[in-house]
């Protein structure tokens, strides 16, 4: 909630933003790129500068809702049985 409300000033995009698998990342190029690396990259500073070396896909997820981008896991459906987080994500709510 704390890097919601640094990156947006409200922790409300928490109720949009969505886990994304951080091994495996694609981007459509539509402008919005800057944007979303940017705050990838402040997340994940903001995180390290506290001690917290977990959480790049929650991270992620929040950089794309902030670029206005939405996570589409059936574009993984393919591979998706290659993929396995740690924690056994993707995590819901």
């Amino acid at each position: 909630m704390e890097l919601a409300r640094h990156l947006t000033g409200n922790a409300d995009i928490l109720q949009v933003a969505r886990w994304c698998h951080e091994t495996c990342v694609a981007v459509t190029r539509d402008g919005r790129e800057s944007r979303f690396f940017a705050a990838w990259a402040l997340g994940a500073d903001f995180l390290q500068d506290r001690g917290v070396y977990s959480g790049e896909g929650g991270v992620i997820g929040l950089a794309a809702a902030y670029a206005g981008w939405t996570v589409d896991y059936d574009a993984l459906t393919g591979i998706a049985a290659s993929i396995q987080h740690e924690g056994g994500g993707p995590k819901e709510a």
